[in-house]
C-alpha cells in the first residue's frame, strides 16, 4: 500500500511540474524579451542606427508588466555616450499593446511586425518610430 502511493505521488508531483512548464512556455508573449534598436523614422525620414555611435547600443527590455528604454547618444563634444532611461507600464489587448503609464502629452503605440518591435510615440503634433529587433 505504501508503495502505491509512493509512486502515486511520485507520478502526480511529475505531471504536475510538467503542466506548469508548459503552461508558462504557452503564456509568453512575444513581446517579452530584450529587444535592440535598430531604426529610427521621424516623418518620411529613417536612419539605421547599427552604424552610428551610441544609438546602436540602445535597448527596449520588455518584462511582463513594464518595458524599459534604455536610449543612448553621443556626448556633445565627447567620444562617450548618455543614457536616457524611461520605463512604463504594458498591458495586451487583444492583438495590440498599451502603454498604462505614459507621460502627459504624449501617445505611445506598440505593434509587432514579422520579427520588429515598433515603439511609436506622438507628441506635439510630432511622431517617431523606433524599430527594435530581438
Amino acid at each position: 500500500m505504501k508503495k502505491s502511493i509512493s509512486m502515486f505521488l511520485l507520478l502526480a508531483g511529475f505531471l504536475l511540474s510538467i503542466s506548469c512548464s508548459k503552461d508558462e512556455v504557452s503564456e509568453q508573449d512575444p513581446i517579452i524579451g530584450q529587444w535592440k534598436l535598430q531604426r529610427i523614422t521621424a516623418g518620411n525620414e529613417g536612419v539605421d542606427v547599427n552604424d552610428l555611435p551610441c544609438y546602436g547600443q540602445s535597448t527596449l527590455n520588455v518584462t511582463k508588466s513594464e518595458m524599459t528604454l534604455l536610449l543612448k547618444s553621443p556626448e556633445d563634444g565627447g567620444d562617450s555616450c548618455i543614457t536616457d532611461s524611461s520605463s512604463f507600464g504594458w498591458v495586451k489587448n487583444g492583438n495590440s499593446y498599451q502603454v498604462v503609464d505614459d507621460e502627459a502629452g504624449e501617445y505611445i503605440t506598440i505593434t509587432l511586425n514579422g520579427g520588429d518591435l515598433l515603439l511609436k510615440v506622438a507628441a506635439g503634433g510630432n511622431s517617431s518610430t523606433f524599430i527594435f529587433r530581438k
